[in-house]
């Protein structure tokens, strides 16, 4: 279901789908129904994961009710991982590129500085930011994570030194 609901310009592991072509992006991009349900279809994969999509402009992610569960579900099983990649690589395809930073800080601040979804911090750094189109964006994006690191760091470090 996946390679239907966010199509790619690049084979997947269904060798029954096909490549997204650049026509068909800019034909789904130019027709406001067929856009809305890209988003649409990025709620529901988001509901999916225990995210919810608290503001639809800036892209801005917020824990959904059903989050304890579904965060257990995401951080062990990596199976997911691959799906997440493609749903990143849809959105910018689809001229949704304004959501994808939003979710990388989201799941890195889980990872990070809440250990919700630390099993998801490698393919976040190695293959899901690697996706943003803009290298600023992906450095800012890098910058976050090291400055969430350090946050944690310098908080353990305090509390080692209160013992």
């Amino acid at each position: 279901y996946i390679q239907w609901l966010f199509p790619i310009r690049e084979r997947g592991v269904n060798q029954h789908s096909q490549e997204l072509q650049r026509h068909e992006a800019q034909r789904i991009c130019s027709d406001p129904v067929m856009h809305e349900r890209v988003l649409k279809s990025y709620e529901l994969m988001l509901d999916f994961y225990g995210m919810k999509l608290k503001d639809r402009n800036t892209g801005e992610i917020e824990r959904a009710d059903n989050w304890k569960e579904r965060f257990c579900h995401l951080n062990h099983s990596s199976h997911n991982y691959l799906r997440i990649t493609r749903i990143l690589k849809c959105l910018g395809e689809m001229e949704y590129e304004q959501l994808k930073a939003p979710f990388l800080r989201f799941v890195l601040h889980e990872a990070i500085e809440e250990g919700t979804l630390d099993h998801t911090l490698d393919s976040c750094i190695n293959y899901w930011l690697e996706v943003l189109k803009s290298k600023e964006e992906r450095d800012d994006v890098r910058k976050h994570a090291q400055k969430l690191a350090d946050k944690v760091n310098q908080r353990s470090d305090n509390q080692s030194r209160q013992k």
